[in-house]
């Protein structure tokens, strides 16, 4: 696979390029490695699955039965990846090596589910979330946290992520009032974390169930528990477009930029499909259809026009040459 530009006619001519049914429920988080070589999944059968994306072939099968596995990320280094503890009451973040199937060491830290890990683009740092409504701040090499940011008011655990340079990440929380759900979304500069958020947004809007930053830089991201995706401007949080034209009455299904920022793609509950918003024109665009059940999980290859997708399956997605139109 080539990298090429993701016009719409490419985004109109996507196809199943391959099905993998090697999951006995369902997936639940999609990592791609650093140079988009390797994709990693982690399931509610306790599996992880990593797979060669340019031979579509299934490499290593691992399990966690004691614990469970769930956001499941790659380190920057292809035999090592993160991921947090689904079962039991020590609410850990394994440090995995998929090499020699060794857990490399457990962060301990947190006393409740964890929501989120994401890791710096640019280095060892790492975030992570939790139901005990912390968001920690580690580093590979070091067996404490460097440093916590306290959220009780919250009303869930909250989610974080990384933008891409690396020098801020975001956590976002919902608060609900009187019935009235506002999130509150809070950036913090990675080298002063110390300092707290140097800037807070507050969203009234069903609670947030996760973010991204486009590659671009220009714009955040939120997905919805319901039929909602918020365009937020990066700068100030000002809402650009919200993006209703689908289904997530369970609240489970994610959504995420194209590579180039251009488009948000989603899973929806109504055909079990995947549909694409332009952010520019805020168009439906396209719509894929292939999943038995719902896609929750989707990931870009940000070296190929590849888009993943799981539900219990794991489908990769490729344009069809012979139907992009000219």
């Amino acid at each position: 696979m080539e990298p090429i530009e993701l016009t719409q006619n490419v985004i109109q001519s996507m196809d199943i390029g391959k099905v993998f049914k090697d999951s006995q429920r369902d997936i639940n988080s999609i990592s791609f490695s650093d140079d988009c070589s390797l994709l990693i999944t982690s399931a509610d059968d306790d599996s992880v699955n990593i797979y060669n994306v340019q031979r579509g072939t299934r490499d290593k099968l691992l399990y966690n039965k004691e614990y469970g596995v769930e956001n499941v990320h790659f380190t920057h280094h292809n035999n090592a990846f993160l991921c947090s503890t689904k079962k039991g009451n020590e609410h850990l973040v394994k440090y995995w090596s998929s090499y020699d199937n060794r857990i490399i060491h457990n962060f301990r830290g947190h006393g409740d589910d964890i929501t989120s890990i994401d890791m710096s683009p640019k280095n060892d740092m790492f975030i992570s979330t939790s139901k005990d409504k912390l968001l920690l701040l580690w580093e590979l090499r070091s067996r404490r946290a460097l440093g916590r940011l306290d959220y009780k008011e919250a009303s869930a655990g909250g989610m974080c992520t990384f933008d891409p340079s690396g020098a801020i990440f975001a956590l976002v929380y919902p608060v609900v009032t009187q019935n009235v759900t506002k999130n509150y979304i809070k950036l913090i500069d990675a080298n002063n974390y110390a300092d707290g958020a140097f800037s807070t947004w507050e969203v009234e809007c069903p609670e947030i169930k996760g973010i991204q930053f486009s590659e671009d830089g220009q714009y955040l991201l939120a997905y919805t528990v319901e039929n909602m995706i918020l365009l937020l401007d990066a700068l100030d949080g000002q809402k650009k477009h919200i993006f209703k034209d689908f289904q997530n009455e369970n609240g489970k299904v994610m959504a995420c930029f194209s590579p180039d920022s251009k488009y948000i793609t989603t899973g929806d509950e109504k055909n079990n499909s995947i549909v694409f918003f332009d952010v520019n024109t805020y168009e439906k665009v396209h719509e894929l259809r292939g999943h038995p059940k719902t896609p929750t999980c989707l990931a870009w290859s940000r070296e190929h026009a590849l888009l993943t997708s799981g539900c219990q399956n794991l489908l990769f997605w490729v344009p069809d040459q012979s139907r992009i139109r000219q």
